[in-house]
């Protein structure tokens, strides 16, 4: 009995995945949130590979067909766009500062909609920690609108404004791997 509660607490090849990912994406925050506004251009490349890993495994975790996932198009499609999108970050040196935080803005909000339409469909599996996946995905729609209005820019910093985005993010791996039991399909279902 004690045997199968600790197997039970293993994290699993997934989980330690979305684990790196979330680390990786919390190192780019405090990065960011550490870079003064004037400096941050210097950083965008690093901030960029930091953004490709967490996609990357995402579409890793989605092609590993070991324990599928319910909505786990959702997860591809997360993995693609933010795989995507990091490539103007890792190969476009003529960025301009105040481009940065519109660039994150755009990200979070497209990760913000597939979280939604991803809780949507867990919520019709009937999948415990749909919820969450509405809150992050609206976290993150409200902090993707806030980081492309150049306002909120100048008041808390462009620098801050990244690193909100990018410490959203982190947590939505963490949610994930919260959820990560309920999500694998079972040979019942």
């Amino acid at each position: 009995m004690e045997k199968t509660l600790i197997q039970k607490k293993k994290l699993s090849f997934v989980q330690i995945l979305w684990l790196t990912a979330g680390f990786a994406l919390l190192v780019g925050a405090i990065l960011a949130g550490v870079t003064p506004n004037e400096r941050i251009i210097s950083v965008s490349r690093t901030l960029g590979f930091l953004m490709f890993y967490a996609g990357l495994i995402n579409i890793i975790v989605y092609l590993s067909d070991k324990n599928p996932l319910r909505g786990a198009h959702w997860i591809i499609a997360d993995g693609l766009t933010t795989a995507l999108l990091s490539l103007f970050l890792v190969f476009n040196n003529v960025v301009d500062h105040s481009l940065i935080p519109f660039f994150f803005g755009v990200w979070e909000l497209f990760s913000g909609v597939l979280k939604v339409i991803e809780s949507i469909e867990l919520r019709d599996y009937h999948i415990k920690g749909w919820r969450w996946f509405v809150v992050i995905g609206n976290i993150e729609l409200f902090s993707g609108i806030s980081a492309m209005i150049e306002p909120v820019d100048n008041l808390i910093g462009i620098h801050s404004v990244i690193a909100a985005v990018l410490l959203i993010q982190a947590l939505g791996f963490v949610f994930k791997i919260g959820a990560y039991r309920h999500l694998v399909k079972t040979t019942v279902d």
